[in-house]
């Protein structure tokens, strides 16, 4: 799997077939996540991230919405689950060459 952040943000499977994320929350998380690989980011963080000015009703159910979403096209993409609920937030678990940034450094 390698998940793209130099250009347009995608997911390519390990046979370099892209997955798909719709819309344009999912994108944006994996964006937010993947600059921090490694570390929780905060779901206080990640709402303000995705949502800015205009939250949703329920900013923390959207969240967990989207989070479950993007969890599921990691998962198809590589098998495994890289996308982790730590306490107060999520953690992006990826090794350098799995992220287009860590390949290019």
């Amino acid at each position: 799997m390698l998940v793209c952040v130099l250009g347009e943000v995608e997911l390519a499977a390990s046979g370099g077939t892209i997955v798909t994320l719709p819309g344009t929350r999912q994108p944006a998380l994996l964006a937010a996540l993947a600059a921090r690989a490694g570390q929780v980011v905060s779901g206080d963080r990640l709402i303000t991230l995705l949502w800015d000015d205009r939250l949703p009703a329920n900013p923390e159910a959207s969240l967990h919405s989207t989070v479950f979403k993007l969890r599921n096209s990691l998962r198809s993409a590589c098998g495994r689950d890289v996308l982790l609920t730590r306490e107060r937030g999520y953690q992006l678990s990826l090794s350098p060459s799995d992220l287009d940034a860590g390949v290019f450094d």
